[in-house]
């Protein structure tokens, strides 16, 4: 089920997502929410007002969680999130925020900028290190995923390595091109996995990549 009467309000399933530019009102949002009212209740979503409220009393550069609610004011927008990024409270803040973001794990990181769209998150400055190597990708590579996903940050990470895999394999210009095979076998994995940040995290990953690396000789 999915609403959209107000250009910055979506609501998927129990999510919802918003971003508005700081110059615009608040109100509007909070008049759309309480006419939502019937409509959220039975999607199970409570608390929708009260966050708002609470979205409007951040100042520029803060952010919160408020309940199931992730809450952020940059430079430029409001933004709200019910439902969780990673999960990890102090990491969705920051990502809401557009904050700088490094996820570590053993034998590597990966760090990267996000900025959402209506339903699309969308990483910048993306940076992957594993066993000692960083590869970095440029702005023309475009790291996507659906913000209502499962794990729209996995998927978005997973869509610009496979873009740049295809670039790679065409023999057009992509940040792979000086990967060594250790590289380009992890990052292989991490794209097939269906869940790689959980395995990298409880360091379950290498024999993944071992069977990539294997893979690609043969």
């Amino acid at each position: 089920m999915n609403f959209a009467n107000y250009s910055g309000l979506h609501v998927v399933n129990d999510q919802v997502f918003f971003k508005e530019e700081i110059g615009n009102d608040l109100e509007e949002a909070l008049r759309t929410v309480k006419e939502l009212r019937p409509f959220l209740l039975v999607l199970g979503i409570e608390g929708a007002e009260a966050a708002f409220r609470k979205l409007e009393g951040l100042k520029r550069g803060e952010s919160y969680v408020e309940g199931f609610y992730i809450l952020a004011k940059n430079d430029r927008f409001w933004l709200l999130k019910r439902g969780p990024i990673l999960g990890d409270p102090t990491l969705d803040r920051a990502i809401l925020a557009g904050e700088p973001v490094t996820l570590t794990f053993p034998g590597g990181e990966i760090s990267f900028k996000a900025w959402f769209s209506e339903d699309t998150v969308n990483l910048k400055q993306v940076s992957i290190r594993w066993a000692g190597e960083t590869v970095y990708f440029d702005s023309g590579v475009h790291f996507y995923g659906y913000i209502f996903g499962k794990n729209p940050i996995v998927e978005a990470i997973k869509t610009g390595l496979d873009r740049e895999f295809g670039r790679l394999e065409d023999g057009a210009r992509s940040s792979l091109h000086e990967s060594s095979p250790e590289m380009l076998a992890f990052l292989r994995a991490f794209v097939s996995h269906e869940n790689p940040l959980q395995a990298l995290a409880g360091g379950e990953f290498r024999p993944y990549v071992v069977a990539e690396f294997f893979t690609d000789m043969f």
